[in-house]
């Protein structure tokens, strides 16, 4: 029995299995882990044909499981829980098993697993993996006996189930009322999150992003044209520092909520993080999404009022100028960082640069310019291999290290701008990202993490100043993919040209299909109940006659696919003279025995056949011996098969 799932049912394990991968990004990784240990088991079994444990060690197991997640979530309800469960559960449930009764149940595990994805992610990569699992997992539901002894029946009817499914499914999608606001909030106590951004950044922690390729959000840009160099996507500020680390201080100072944009200027499709920060364009005034409230406070950082768990359309305006910065926030990003890890030589050494650096009576303006003045001149470079380390000081970076990526230069220019007096704190977001013309939208990635610096001016207002566009320009002039591959590559002047136009087939070809899948999930987030009711009043429908259009359209594609089964099946002309002439002896209780052949059925029917009817025996033995050719003799052409059904059926009827 320890061979039954891997031998007599591969289809159905190899769709557990790929559902089980499937949700890998969804799930903490022990609930991952423990799926797969326990498919592991299973094939050890399988190969060294061991006993599979005991539905008593199973259960026991599956038990433990359940008591972990409710340790782990502190719940049972919400997508991330439930999911982490059935991951669990399935390879429990493929572990033991070992009869054919079971397989149902699997099935049903199967169609849980593939479907729960949709609760994570609305990604057409996904649907195109699903679909080959869906189609299996339904032909699994048919009885083992029948897939064996007639597998083209088999695969034409569940030819007929997928043809009638993919309407049925778009016109309930399009019709029947909406219920994704409320999935959008199911709850889930996650903290497992993928934007890459803590609240709290040290060197070498935006660095070791540059290597994911994961998409994090994709902007649309609507009343204005915008290069790559002024792509500054803001997610937090950060004012409490110690040494070169930066954290966010979370205070409630002028917290209130968002209000909605008078007009759109641009739109974001957010993938989710698990996280209540939004990242927002430079002079972003009102933000909104259908499914979860947003706040900002003074400096107009944006915040959701629950964690991000699943895509979000969020729609954007731009305003006016800010107010001035008040006198707590300019208190709380003018103190003085800590130097006491320093010797008095460091500590004077940094005292004489930042002398330097004011000059004398200098304005803020005039001190950030120095700074970036001192960079440029000063042989820094940028570079991506620093590795982390957390414990990097200032005298260390300016006078030793001198190299290092966005966020050593950010909170380096930081702590001198406050040592001079200037209010300043560093803003963790993301720059850049890769233009798509074929669907006019840029796609920010993990790679385009980036740090830059703010600072109040002689005006009382918030600058934004980033010192990596005078260490490494090209960094913002390009993008980090482009500059990456100049540095990691070492590509030519022309190479560069080629990967900047994106004129190759392979860059064209998926620009093509993040085209599809950028419309493929705005559509499905943006079609909420007030789009359905839009569509059926243009229509001049209600619920109700929707409802009635659905019936009566599957009725129609299910008569047209039956038409069309037909038409590309060969008719078997044997099986229905046989029908014939069975039916008609029934009236006589003379139809066929199991263990019967023909001629015999024959000479019982003109033994037994009423007096009134003996005058047909002539008829029924030519009948029969027509029949009989057909089915048993010189196989005949269709048409002549289809004139000899003709004839049998007529000397039936007479007789």
């Amino acid at each position: 029995m320890s061979r039954l799932l891997l031998t007599d049912y591969k289809s159905l394990a190899f769709c557990i299995f790929t559902s089980t991968l499937l949700l890998f990004p969804d799930v903490p990784l022990w609930c991952f882990t423990l799926g797969i240990l326990f498919w592991l088991w299973r094939l050890f079994c399988h190969v060294f044909d061991f006993t599979i444990p005991s539905r008593t060690i199973t259960g026991i197991l599956s038990f433990l499981a359940l008591g972990v997640v409710l340790l782990d979530f502190r719940t049972l309800m919400g997508k991330e829980p439930a999911a982490s469960f059935i991951v669990i559960l399935a390879g429990l449930k493929s572990l033991e098993f070992s009869e054919e009764s079971e397989k149902d149940f699997l099935v049903l595990l199967g169609f849980f697993l593939i479907s729960s994805k949709f609760l994570f992610s609305y990604d057409l990569t996904y649907l195109i993996l699903s679909i080959p699992i869906y189609v299996l997992l339904t032909l699994n539901l048919f009885p083992t006996a029948w897939l064996k002894a007639s597998r083209n029946r088999a695969l034409l009817y569940l030819g007929k189930v997928c043809l009638l499914a993919v309407p049925m499914a778009a016109l309930m999608f399009v019709f029947f009322p909406r219920i994704t606001k409320k999935l959008m909030e199911l709850p889930t106590s996650s903290r497992y999150g993928t934007s890459g951004f803590s609240e709290s950044v040290s060197p070498g922690s935006i660095s070791r992003l540059s290597l994911s390729a994961e998409i994090v959000m994709r902007v649309e840009l609507f009343n204005n044209a915008t290069n790559l160099s002024s792509l500054y996507f803001r997610g937090q500020s950060l004012e409490k520092n110690s040494q070169m680390t930066w954290n966010y201080l979370r205070t409630n100072e002028g917290i209130k909520k968002s209000l909605v944009p008078k007009e759109t200027d641009y739109k974001i499709i957010l993938e989710p993080h698990y996280r209540s920060y939004i990242f927002s364009l430079r002079n972003t005034e009102r933000m909104m999404t259908e499914t979860l409230g947003i706040y900002h406070d003074l400096d107009f950082n944006f915040r959701f009022d629950s964690f991000l768990e699943k895509k979000a359309v969020i729609l954007a305006s731009f305003g006016e100028a800010r107010p001035q910065v008040n006198a707590v926030t300019i208190a709380r990003n003018t103190k003085m960082p800590d130097m006491s890890m320093l010797t008095a030589e460091q500590q004077k050494q940094i005292q004489v640069l930042v002398s330097q650096l004011k000059g004398k009576n200098a304005r803020p303006e005039q001190i950030s310019k120095s700074i970036l003045d001192h960079f440029s001149s000063n042989r820094f470079a940028y570079t991506l291999e620093t590795g982390e380390n957390p414990s990097l000081n200032l005298h260390d970076f300016l006078f030793k290290q001198k190299k290092g990526y966005c966020e050593h230069y950010a909170s380096a220019m930081a702590l001198l701008l406050r040592l001079s007096g200037v209010p300043a704190r560093v803003v963790v977001g993301y720059h850049g990202g890769e233009f798509n013309p074929m669907g006019n939208f840029w796609t920010i990635r993990q790679k385009d993490a980036h740090a830059w610096v703010e600072y109040v001016n002689s005006q009382n207002n918030w600058i934004y100043v980033d010192p990596v566009s005078v260490v490494a320009p090209q960094r913002i002039e390009l993008g980090s993919n482009v500059y990456n591959s100049i540095i990691n590559e070492m590509l030519t002047e022309d190479e560069i040209r080629k990967k900047i136009s994106s004129t190759d087939t392979i860059s064209q070809l998926s620009m093509w299909f993040d085209n599809i899948n950028y419309r493929w999930s705005t559509f499905l987030l943006e079609y909420d109940f007030d789009r359905q009711k839009d569509i059926l009043k243009s229509l001049n429908l209600s619920l109700g006659g929707a409802l009635v259009m659905i019936l009566i359209a599957l009725f129609i594609i299910s008569v047209f696919i039956n038409l069309l089964q037909k038409r590309g099946v060969k008719k078997k002309f044997s099986e229905l003279s046989f029908n014939e002439i069975n039916n008609w002896a029934a009236q006589f209780d003379l139809q066929k025995k199991d263990n019967e052949g023909p001629v015999n059925w024959l000479h019982r029917i003109l033994q037994q056949l009423p007096e009134k009817n003996k005058n047909s025996q002539p008829d029924l033995e030519k009948a029969f011996s027509m029949w009989i050719q057909m089915s048993y003799q010189k196989p005949l052409s269709e048409t002549e098969n289809k004139r000899t059904f003709s004839e049998i059926r007529k000397i039936i009827r007479r007789a």
